[in-house]
């Protein structure tokens, strides 16, 4: 058994920003003839990183408790160490950080330029030039971390008075 006063708890921290998605990588240019074979497409842009979350609230302070027992009979210690062990006042705890915001998608690569197919009249030969590959894709950008767990709140005073009943 418990007599307890307990301060509020923190409120939790703010959710972190999440990171912008990266931007998509440039076309290639096409094949084009007589000798010019497609070109690459450009790689995409990286994500951008998630913030971190905000730090949660600190918890409320406990409240301060009197209380005042009378004993009836001779020595009452054993009972007012009963009461001390029963009562008591605690902080609240701490809000928890917020979660931090998640990282923005890498952007997708660029197309590659198409190939072409030329015909020479004169030697009347066709080659073929070939296009180019596709862009790799940005990177991913980092989460935000977590923000700090709030502070738990002071305890409060427990302030029991013992008299002797006339």
């Amino acid at each position: 058994m418990a007599i307890v006063s307990r301060g509020g708890a923190g409120k939790p921290g703010t959710r972190g920003t999440d990171g912008a998605a990266g931007g998509a990588g440039s076309a290639g240019s096409n094949a084009s003839c007589p000798g010019s074979p497609g070109t690459n497409g450009g790689r995409g842009g990286n994500g951008g990183n998630g913030t971190a979350g905000g730090p949660g609230g600190p918890g409320g302070p406990g409240g301060d408790v009197y209380a005042q027992l009378a004993c009836v009979t001779g020595n009452c210690d054993a009972v007012a160490q009963l009461v001390r062990n029963i009562v008591r006042s605690e902080g609240g705890h701490g809000g928890a950080g917020g979660d931090g915001g998640r990282g923005g998608a890498g952007g997708a690569g660029g197309s590659g330029g198409s190939g072409t197919s030329c015909y020479d009249s004169v030697t009347k030969r066709s080659t073929y030039l070939s296009g180019g590959m596709s862009g790799s894709s940005g990177s991913n950008g980092s989460p935000g971390a977590r923000g700090a767990n709030g502070a738990n709140g002071a305890p409060g005073k427990v302030d029991l008075r013992v008299s002797q009943a006339p």
